[in-house]
């Protein structure tokens, strides 16, 4: 069902050049997966871009050399990218930044490019429950958007209806079971309790 669903969501984007946030963690393996099966078909360039932010040592090193370890093995073009932060205030939102810099560098107003990026379900539904929290009002409760233009560069999520579980049934499926876990996700839902 995940394949049939993506796949009429990408024929949208025949002819493309798609660059897909790659982290390793089962969501953007996912993406990134399903989006390569379909490059020919569709006529589209994949890449994946793993950002490495160097923030946990030798885990986020490793984490880009599996990522590109993956890449090779389903002859998927690799780009990483190393980001240092001077300032130690505020970390998400600087890492963040930076990879929106790094988007609209390669993808800012270029005619048939996008950026894919691994947000799915559970992403969605966490992030209405954050608005939530925050006491925000009915127009801060939109949820994540399938497609949208932020700085003129185009995002795609395609796997924004798909629970997280789905996903990696999926890539077990597939005979994938390598995904990446982020230890400092571990650490934000420990602290959330």
């Amino acid at each position: 069902m995940i394949l049939d669903t993506i796949k009429n969501k990408l024929k949208k984007y025949t002819n493309y050049t798609l660059y897909v946030g790659f982290s390793g963690g089962a969501d953007s393996t996912c993406a990134l997966y399903i989006t390569n099966l379909y490059k020919e078909e569709f006529n589209y360039q994949v890449c994946a871009v793993h950002f490495n932010h160097n923030l946990r040592g030798q885990e986020s090193d490793n984490e880009a050399i599996e990522a590109e370890k993956f890449c090779q093995k389903n002859n998927i073009p690799f780009k990483l990218v190393n980001l240092t932060f001077k300032d130690t205030t505020n970390l998400e939102a600087q890492a963040r930044n930076a990879r929106m810099s790094y988007w609209e560098k390669i993808a800012a107003n270029k005619e048939n490019t996008a950026v894919i990026l691994g947000h799915h379900l559970d992403d969605n539904l966490e992030n209405i429950f954050i608005r939530l929290g925050r006491g925000s009002g009915l127009s801060g409760l939109t949820s994540l958007r399938e497609e949208n233009t932020i700085n003129n560069v185009l995002y795609i999520r395609l796997l924004l209806d798909v629970p997280r579980k789905e996903i990696e049934n999926f890539l077990l499926s597939n005979n994938i079971d390598n995904w990446q876990n982020d230890s400092s996700n571990k650490e934000v839902k420990e602290n959330k309790k």
